[in-house]
């Protein structure tokens, strides 16, 4: 069983979920800002430093 990792920038990401739910194990997002993610099982959220845009 393997791990998916995915790192996103914007939200959509649904097919690269899909295919990581396909290949089993957990699904792992690790998003930037604040970038709302759903269907995974943990996010990791690398918040931006202040004054940095969006």
């Amino acid at each position: 069983m393997a791990n998916t990792w995915i790192i996103a920038v914007e939200p959509e990401i649904a097919a690269l979920i899909e295919h990581g739910r396909a290949v089993g194990g957990s699904v792992v997002a690790v998003t930037v800002g604040g970038t709302p993610v759903a269907g995974v099982d943990r996010v990791v959220d690398v918040p931006l430093a202040e004054g940095v845009p969006a």
